[in-house]
């Protein structure tokens, strides 16, 4: 995981992102796939970030690379945290 902090007038707020690696290429690609709600879950029920209003940005991967052949695909969804409570009702 790693963060970064965006600053402009109004507000600071920082961006969290969360690589997961996965074995197979994900068949579901939205919000709803199992490792990218259970990552959420698992950073949100952690409370290490500062406000709601930071944003959580989860990058799912996976692929291969046997030296003469190589494929990777990922897909990422970024909202704020408190969006991202919202779909877990907290």
């Amino acid at each position: 995981m790693n963060y970064s902090l965006f600053e402009n007038k109004e507000n600071r707020r920082c961006t969290y992102i969360a690589r997961i690696s996965v074995n197979e290429i994900p068949t579901d690609t939205s919000i709803n796939n199992p490792e990218l709600q259970k990552t959420a879950k698992i950073f949100i029920d952690s409370n290490v970030y500062k406000s709601d209003d930071d944003i959580l940005n989860i990058i799912v991967v996976s692929g291969y690379d046997i030296g003469i052949a190589s494929k990777y695909q990922s897909f990422n969804f970024y909202k704020p945290i408190s969006e991202w409570k919202k779909d877990f009702n907290k």
